[in-house]
């Protein structure tokens, strides 16, 4: 008795090899050739199995993993099941493949909470040619630990969607399994009215981060009327520097945080409709902790001072990103809202 081996190259890719397969020696058995071919063709697919003697059958080897998929930017709308939502994230995606020639195309994640009917999926995916868009779950009905939202009263309109949205923008988002799955090294994100009205300028690398360097490239600073937004946002931070012993990496953007926060009450921010975002550096456990702190943790400020998402990432760059890491220049051919041809900002006539 004879054994056939076919030998694979593993995991590891360095020329190592597994046993995939053993069989019987028959050379006169015609079903033998058949099966090896077969065989050779699953193992160029990287599937590995093997010969189990006592079942007389082929067993998969699901012990041996796959390679994770090679890094790779991302973009990532969140869309509410509304029509106008709907509409403005189709010509959103439209434009993204009109001016941002990724030869790649990048995937995009259409982070929904399930309630996207078969129908709306189809026509989003048809807006793009070839792009893989995809749907991940984000569950809106969980809450942090030790957070009752039955017990509470300082929702918005009687719901939570408002802090879930910041929530899963602060710290929900980077470890999210679809961000995993895909091995999102960056992500782009924008808001359904977002759109490019233009090819981006030569050099840019969008949708990804120009210089391995950077963890952070911004959309416009703003100075808006943020103060019941951020009641006591600010003393939060300060307390959580003195307990951990931190001191912010980014002096400038700490002190204009600071200057306004004095003088007006109010913080900075940057308008996150677009934002693009180093997957590593956010996840990284001195930042996760905090974002974990604001978000999910007492006093639960996201979601009982409805702290937001767009003032918490400017504090969190202040605190730990140094200057070079962060990339203020808006891209020139981005737009958004009003400025998005065909954009509507109510429900859509006839949708």
């Amino acid at each position: 008795m004879k054994g056939v081996l076919f030998y694979f190259p593993n995991d590891s890719h360095q020329g190592q090899v597994q046993l995939a397969y053993m069989m019987k020696w028959s050379p006169h058995n015609a079903r033998y050739f058949r099966l090896r071919l077969v065989v050779v063709w699953l193992l160029s697919c990287g599937i590995l199995f093997q010969y189990n003697r006592s079942l007389r059958r082929l067993t998969f080897d699901t012990s041996v993993k796959k390679p994770p998929p090679v890094p790779t930017p991302c973009i990532a709308f969140l869309l509410a099941n509304a029509a106008k939502d709907v509409h403005n994230s189709i010509l959103a995606i439209e434009s993204i493949d009109d001016y941002i020639k990724d030869e790649s195309a990048i995937p995009l994640l259409v982070f929904q909470e399930g309630d996207l009917s078969s129908e709306t999926r189809k026509r989003i995916i048809s807006a793009s040619q070839n792009r893989e868009i995809i749907f991940p779950y984000v569950d809106f009905s969980s809450y942090p630990s030790g957070f009752d939202p039955l017990g509470e009263t300082n929702n918005i309109n009687g719901t939570w969607g408002h802090q879930q949205v910041s929530r899963f923008w602060i710290n929900q988002l980077w470890t999210h399994d679809a961000v995993r799955d895909r091995n999102c090294e960056s992500i782009m994100r924008l808001d359904a009215d977002s759109c490019f009205l233009k090819h981006m300028d030569v050099g840019d690398a969008l949708p990804g981060l120009k210089w391995d360097t950077v963890v952070y490239r911004a959309n416009k600073m703003q100075k808006d009327n943020s103060a019941p937004f951020v009641k006591g946002l600010f003393q939060f931070t300060q307390l959580y520097m003195e307990t951990k012993s931190l001191k912010p990496r980014n002096k400038d953007m700490w002190e204009k945080a600071n200057t306004l926060f004095q003088k007006t009450g109010r913080l900075p921010s940057f308008s996150t409709d677009f934002e693009i975002c180093k997957v590593s550096f956010f996840a990284r456990k001195d930042v996760m902790d905090y974002q974990m702190a604001i978000a999910d943790q007492q006093p639960f400020g996201v979601f009982r001072e409805s702290w937001s998402d767009v003032h918490v990432r400017f504090i969190t760059l202040a605190l730990f990103a140094e200057p070079s890491m962060v990339d203020l220049n808006t891209p020139s051919s981005y737009g958004h809202g009003w400025r998005c041809p065909g954009i509507h900002g109510d429900i859509v006539e006839g949708f």
